[in-house]
Formats: structure tokens, C-alpha cells, sequence
């Protein structure tokens, strides 16, 4: 009874999950303009060489790590797919939900960078739940896992430098989301922060496959 009342709610989550993503596509669809990611500046943000390196040096490094964590969801292939997903997504949806919340604009806009902002940790549930049949059991931990880590990967790749603004977080400026190619040595320390707990958390699920 408690597997079947399980399966229920995890089918009926799904269902939520999906038809909350059509109704953003639709929005977006009916607003272009109004959404930064749809717009060249934004990829020209987006592919600043250090944030390439810095994307692709995450990616090996969590799919190498991938068999040592014990998990059986966690494999190359998803290591891969929700790597690009959070590095397409994460710089948008977190720069969106701060002007958001600064501005007291609550408006459709924001309910889309929140459902973007959640489409990485929704793309590994369809993924786990294509590959092996039923949903996965760890939902909820994905969840509260996958919202920190993206929070966290916005922050990183909204990351700049400039002469008037010193070491500052991209979606802060006025012109957010533009080019900036701001030299890494200046930005060094908050790099640093921002990476330690992936690192840390990568690095402790490989400690303890060892030991």
C-alpha cells in the first residue's frame, strides 16, 4: 500500500514537473524579448574562454568521479547531460531571480527563472526515470542538491571584473548579460569560495568509495 501511495505521488509529481515547464515554454515563446537567453549577448556572455575551461574541467572531473560515489543514478552519461543543462541554464536563472527579488517585480518572468533554475535536477529525474523505469527514489535529496549546486554554478559563471566595478557578480550591472572578458587573476578568491563545496563534495564521495 505505502509502494503504491509512493508510485502514485512520484507519477503525479512528474506530471506537475512537466506540465510547469510547458506552461514556461509558452510563456517564453509569447515574450522573446523578454528573455535574455534567446538573445546573442547572452552566449557571448556565456562563452567567455574562462567559463569554457572552467565548464569543461568541472565536466571531467565530476564524470571521473561518477563510479567511485557509490550511486547508481549518479553515471557518465548523466554526469554529461546535467553538466550542460546547469551551464546553459544556471548563469539566467540565478541572475533573473536576484533582479527579481531587488526590483519587487514578481511577475511571469520570475516564475520561469525559477522553473529554469530547477531544470537541471528535473532533467536527471527524467533521465534516471527513462533509463531504469520508475522514478527516482532520491527526488527530494536531488532537489536540495541540485538547487545548491546550481545556485552555486550562476554565481561562479556570473563572475566578472571591471575597472568600475572591481570583482562583482555580472547580474548586478546594468548591462547584465554582456561580454565583459574579465582577467581571472582578479577574480581569483570568490572562484575559490564558490568552488570549494563542489570540490569538497566531489572529493568526499571519492575519499570514501577508497576508504
Amino acid at each position: 500500500m505505502n509502494f503504491l501511495y509512493l508510485n502514485t505521488f512520484m507519477n503525479s509529481y512528474f506530471i506537475v514537473w512537466v506540465v510547469l515547464l510547458l506552461i514556461a515554454i509558452i510563456i517564453i515563446m509569447r515574450n522573446k524579448s523578454d528573455y535574455e537567453f534567446l538573445n546573442k549577448n547572452y552566449w557571448q556572455f556565456l562563452f567567455e574562454k574562462w567559463k569554457v575551461i572552467t565548464f569543461f574541467v568541472a565536466v571531467i572531473c565530476i564524470s571521473a568521479a561518477a563510479p567511485f560515489s557509490n550511486d547508481h543514478t549518479w553515471d557518465l552519461y548523466d554526469s554529461i547531460l546535467i553538466s550542460v543543462v546547469t551551464y546553459f541554464v544556471a548563469p539566467w536563472s540565478v541572475g533573473v531571480l536576484y533582479q527579481s527579488f531587488k526590483r519587487k517585480i514578481f511577475n511571469s518572468k520570475l516564475f520561469v527563472g525559477f522553473i529554469i533554475l530547477l531544470l537541471p535536477c528535473w532533467t536527471y529525474d527524467a533521465y534516471i526515470y527513462f533509463r531504469d523505469g520508475y522514478y527516482p527514489i532520491t527526488w527530494f535529496t536531488n532537489v536540495i542538491i541540485s538547487t545548491g549546486i546550481v545556485i552555486t554554478a550562476g554565481l561562479f559563471w556570473n563572475l566578472c571584473w571591471t575597472e568600475e566595478h572591481g570583482t562583482e557578480f555580472a547580474f548586478r550591472i546594468d548591462n547584465w548579460p554582456y561580454k565583459t572578458n574579465s582577467p581571472v587573476k582578479k577574480m581569483l578568491i570568490p572562484m575559490f569560495i564558490l568552488m570549494f563545496p563542489i570540490v569538497y563534495s566531489t572529493g568526499w564521495f571519492v575519499y570514501h568509495y577508497f576508504w
